[in-house]
C-alpha cells in the first residue's frame, strides 16, 4: 500500500512540476529578456529539443492531455551547463515513428523552424537535437549542419584514451567500430584512425557478412555507434577478451548486459560529457549530460560508467 502511495505522489508530483514550470517560464517575453540580458554576457550557448524514449517514459512525466498538446510543440524541460556555459532544454512528446513519417514532414519542418526561432531570441550560438532527429532532419534538408555529430566523434574519441588507460590496453590493441552508415564511418576515419594501431569498422547493414576471424581471441575494444539492437546481433559474433564501449542509447540494456556477462565481457557506457543538468538525468545520466546535448570546447571531458 505504502509504495503504491509512493508511485502516485510521485507521479503527479512530477507532472505537477511540468505543469508549473512551462505556465510560469515558458513564455516569448520572458526567453527574450533573457535573450537581451545573454547578448552582453554570452552564458547561453545552446537550445537543444529532446523526446521521450517512448509512450510509457513520456507518460511518467506529463499527463496525457498535455502530451497531445506537446507532440509537436516544444515545452520547456529544463536548463543544463557545461564548463561555465548553459543551455536551455526543450521537450516534445511525439516519437521516431511520427518523426520518419513523410506525411509529418510539414510539421517537422515547424518543429525545426521554432527551435530556430528559440536560439534567436535566447541570442544562443546554436540548437542541436536528440535521438534521430539529427539525421532526419539532415535527410529532409532542414539543417546544413550537424553538430551533434561532430560532438559525438570529438567525445568517442577523448573516451578511446580513458579506456585504454582503465583496460590499461597497447596502442596495438584492435578497434572495432560498429557504425549506422558509410558516411558516419567516413567522418569517423578523420577523427580515430590516427589514434589507433588497427581498426576495423563494421555498418549496422552488413552485420550478416561480417568477418572478424582475423582478431577473434584478442582482446578487442568494441565501439558502438550504432543502434543498440544492432549491437545485440553484433554480440553472437564476440568472444570474452572483447571490451564494450558503447556511445548509443539503449532499450534494450537488460538482453545486453545478459549476453555479454554470459560472454565474460567488460561494457563500459558513454553517458556524455562533464555537466549538469536541471532537473537531474535519469539512470546512468545522472551525472552528465548527452553527447547531442553537448558542445566541443578544450575542457571537454567525457563520463564513462561501467555497466558490467
Amino acid at each position: 500500500m505504502l509504495e503504491r502511495l509512493k508511485r502516485f505522489f510521485g507521479y503527479h508530483w512530477r507532472c505537477l512540476s511540468f505543469e508549473a514550470v512551462n505556465l510560469l517560464f515558458n513564455h516569448d517575453w520572458l526567453f527574450g529578456r533573457l535573450g537581451r540580458w545573454n547578448r552582453r554576457r554570452s552564458l547561453v550557448k545552446s537550445v537543444f529539443l529532446t523526446y521521450p524514449a517512448n509512450r510509457d517514459y513520456a507518460s511518467a512525466y506529463a499527463y496525457s492531455w498535455r502530451l497531445k498538446v506537446a507532440n509537436w510543440q516544444p515545452h520547456l524541460a529544463g536548463i543544463f551547463r557545461q564548463n561555465g556555459k548553459w543551455g536551455v532544454m526543450f521537450v516534445v512528446s511525439a516519437a521516431n515513428e511520427e518523426f520518419r513519417d513523410p506525411d509529418n514532414f510539414s510539421k517537422l519542418k515547424a518543429l525545426c523552424l521554432r527551435m530556430e526561432q528559440l536560439r534567436q531570441i535566447f541570442a544562443a550560438e546554436r540548437k542541436t537535437f536528440g535521438g534521430i532527429l539529427p539525421a532526419v532532419l539532415g535527410k529532409a534538408r532542414l539543417v546544413k549542419e550537424m553538430p551533434e555529430l561532430e560532438t559525438t566523434i570529438a567525445v568517442v574519441a577523448e573516451s578511446l584514451f580513458q579506456i585504454r588507460i582503465i583496460e590499461e590496453l597497447e596502442f596495438a590493441t584492435p578497434v572495432l567500430l560498429l557504425v549506422s552508415s558509410q558516411s558516419l564511418a567516413s567522418r569517423v576515419r578523420e577523427k580515430i584512425d590516427n589514434r589507433c594501431g588497427e581498426t576495423i569498422y563494421v555498418q549496422a547493414r552488413d552485420l550478416d557478412q561480417a568477418d572478424l576471424s582475423a582478431i577473434k581471441g584478442r582482446r578487442t575494444l568494441l565501439i558502438n555507434l550504432a543502434a543498440g539492437e544492432d549491437l545485440e546481433r553484433l554480440a553472437d559474433q564476440c568472444w570474452p577478451e572483447v571490451i564494450v564501449l558503447n556511445e548509443a542509447y539503449l532499450r534494450n540494456l537488460r538482453e545486453l548486459k545478459q549476453k555479454f556477462s554470459g560472454l565474460g565481457c567488460k561494457f563500459y557506457q558513454i553517458a556524455g560529457v562533464r555537466g549538469r543538468a536541471y532537473p537531474r538525468l535519469p539512470g546512468v545520466y545522472s551525472e552528465a549530460i548527452p553527447c547531442c546535448q553537448a558542445w566541443i570546447d578544450p575542457h571537454l571531458v567525457p563520463v564513462i560508467k561501467r555497466i558490467i
